[in-house]
């Protein structure tokens, strides 16, 4: 963040205490992106890495 870069965060779905909502708030009000990694199934992914490849190239291309 301190040189301008975009963070995206990929944070584990749930669940969330305080403290982790608190955090991530701090890094969204610092200009940070949240995106949790939402498998989307209805591309049909064969093993893990498919599900884990998918999940990143979906935060890179949206940010």
């Amino acid at each position: 963040m301190k040189e301008r870069r975009p963070l995206v965060m990929m944070v584990r779905k749930a669940p969330f205490h305080a403290g982790h909502i608190k955090n991530m708030l701090a890094v969204t009000e610092m200009g940070g992106i949240i995106h949790p990694p939402v498998p989307a199934f209805y591309t049909k992914q064969q093993s893990g890495g498919d599900i884990v490849d998918h999940c990143i190239a979906r935060a890179l291309v949206r940010y």
